[in-house]
């Protein structure tokens, strides 16, 4: 039997729209990220939410649902302001508030709080600080391993500390090779043109980001919008270019 095109049409629309009442009623359907970690696979905590899939998109609320920690006790931890939603506040967004550029706090810096308040193994490799008074949270949190707590001693940074503005070049003498040095460091408002200036290739760009963004765009901006870790890809950038 042939069918008549219309009577196809309303056969294909009747099937989407069965399938996506089934699938509501299973609770299959989403139309938004339901920000949810992965979890631990194996060893002693298998099977909890690991620390380490903490991204920039995440909400201090959204860490609260799946870790169980109190978006309180992150936003004291990170200083963010009492007149700032705390719930809504998002992990990413402490890498425009933390923008010295030889201090990394941010994305990373949240998983380390997170896995530390409960004990649970996290990335350890870069060098992610965090303020001084979340030290006296994560004591009283009554989970961080020994090995945690030395790691905690040598990245605290107290917030009178940072260099807040990073636009802003200390007028300060160096010698020639210090200079130097200090050129080839990437910096919080780094762009992309700046990798050029480096030493970098249009494929070794390639290679970490998949793509060449506009040379003008802060690389900072650019993983805030694609929602990956800064502090990881200048980790990345850096190694490249220190051995030019």
């Amino acid at each position: 039997m042939k069918l008549k095109p219309i009577t196809v049409g309303l056969i294909i629309i009747s099937v989407l729209f069965v399938g996506i009442f089934i699938s509501k009623s299973m609770n299959l359907w989403q139309t938004e990220s339901s920000k949810v970690p992965v979890s631990i696979k194996s060893g002693e905590f298998a099977g909890m939410s690991d620390p380490n899939d903490i991204r920039g998109s995440y909400s201090l609320e959204d860490i609260e649902n799946a870790f169980n920690v109190p978006a309180e006790d992150i936003a004291k931890a990170f200083q963010i302001g009492e007149d700032i939603n705390t719930k809504t506040f998002l992990v990413k967004n402490l890498e425009e508030m933390y923008t010295d550029p030889n201090y990394e706090i941010g994305t990373g810096s949240v998983r380390v709080f997170v896995g530390f308040y409960l004990g649970l193994p996290v990335d350890l490799s870069e060098n992610n600080y965090l303020l001084n008074n979340a030290k006296s949270i994560l004591i009283n949190s009554g989970k961080i391993t020994e090995e945690q707590t030395k790691y905690l001693d040598s990245h605290l940074i107290s917030k009178s500390e940072l260099n807040l503005d990073s636009t802003t070049n200390n007028s300060s003498v160096v010698s020639s090779e210090e200079s130097s040095i200090e050129e080839n460091k990437l910096k919080g408002d780094s762009v992309f043109n700046d990798l050029y200036d480096y030493g970098m290739t249009k494929e070794e760009i390639e290679s970490v980001f998949g793509e060449v963004p506009n040379n003008l765009m802060s690389i900072r901006t650019y993983c805030q919008d694609k929602e990956i870790s800064f502090s990881e890809i200048k980790v990345k950038l850096q190694n490249i270019i220190d051995a030019k």
